[in-house]
């Protein structure tokens, strides 16, 4: 495993992947990037948030049924504010390698891959063998993730019910690689 060290969680939305990556934070010395974030309104999930480990944050996403924002695309009933992905988790992510940190990417999924700039410094991160990262990315087929699941560096972790609870004492062997 000396050369994969990066280890991506992937299973069906809601299982549990950002829970996971959370708790691994909390075990993790120098971190850098960001992880996303469900905003519920009475039980309700109205957007997602993008947070980067420096506490920045900015809405990535909004069911609202009006356009709000500049540079816009859809995913199913969620307007996705690109920009947010280029100017934060971007930026978080390039300086998380500047300061050689583990990286942690959450997620990289269909909201995140509108940005060009996005899929770039994914790229250059799984690629870069002196980098370690941990982070999340979706389930279903898409090109350029499947091309990421592929990846010689790649340990893709599938979550389910069965495994989500004990997934972190399960991994904790791999995760040293990360301290």
């Amino acid at each position: 495993m000396s050369n994969q060290q990066v280890i991506l969680f992937t299973g069906k939305p809601g299982i549990g992947k950002t829970t996971i990556i959370r708790k691994i934070l909390e075990s993790l010395p120098d971190c850098g990037g960001f992880y996303t974030r469900e905003v519920r309104i009475n039980g309700k999930r109205v957007a997602f948030e993008i947070v980067t480990l420096d506490e920045e944050v900015g809405t990535l996403a909004t069911s609202s049924p009006t356009p709000i924002f500049e540079n816009q695309a859809m995913v199913g009933q969620y307007r996705v504010d690109i920009d947010v992905v280029d100017n934060l988790a971007v930026r978080a992510l390039e300086r998380a390698v500047e300061n050689n940190k583990v990286i942690v990417i959450d997620e990289i999924g269909p909201m995140e891959l509108f940005s060009q700039q996005f899929q770039d410094v994914v790229l250059s991160i799984i690629n870069n063998s002196t980098l370690k990262a941990v982070g999340t990315i979706v389930e279903r087929s898409i090109e350029f993730t499947d091309q990421l699941k592929q990846h010689p560096r790649v340990t893709v972790v599938h979550i389910d019910e069965n495994n989500r609870d004990t997934i972190c004492d399960e991994l904790a062997d791999r995760l040293k690689i990360f301290k």
